[in-house]
């Protein structure tokens, strides 16, 4: 949870032991079920499986550096920067969206009034919380 930014929460009763995050540029809402307490206990910090899947692909890891180049992109930018169909650049940007290391955000373009497009930008705090967590790695030795 990022501690600067606007935080709402809810609670619910539906499922026990289950913790929901969601990041938006603007805010975070955090789901809390009935029995939160022990989901809190057993969640652990950060999941560096995840992590490992994503960036082990060379390919995702130039398009990270393409967001953080750009600041924000669309599957089309992607698509076209890198020679990809829209079908394999929406795979790896979902596949980066789902880990939380990318927000998308819903804008109109200037030159189309009449549609929306989706925009992707790094989500930085999530970049924060792998580099704690590597860095105890490096203080247990």
């Amino acid at each position: 949870i990022d501690k600067d930014q606007k935080t709402y929460y809810s609670f619910g009763i539906l499922r026990t032991k289950c913790i929901k995050i969601w990041c938006k540029p603007q805010y975070q809402l955090l789901y809390l079920s009935k029995d939160y307490k022990t989901a809190f206990e057993e969640r652990k910090e950060f999941n560096l499986d995840v992590f490992g899947t994503v960036i082990s692909d060379p390919g995702r890891v130039r398009l990270l550096y393409y967001i953080l180049e750009k600041g924000q992109v669309t599957v089309n930018d992607i698509s076209s920067k890198f020679n990809l169909s829209g079908t394999t650049a929406y795979y790896h940007v979902s596949m980066m969206q789902k880990a939380g290391m990318i927000f998308s955000k819903n804008m109109r373009k200037s030159n189309d009034p009449q549609g929306k497009t989706l925009y992707y930008s790094l989500n930085s705090s999530y970049f924060n919380r792998v580099i704690m967590v590597l860095k105890k790695f490096g203080e247990m030795s």
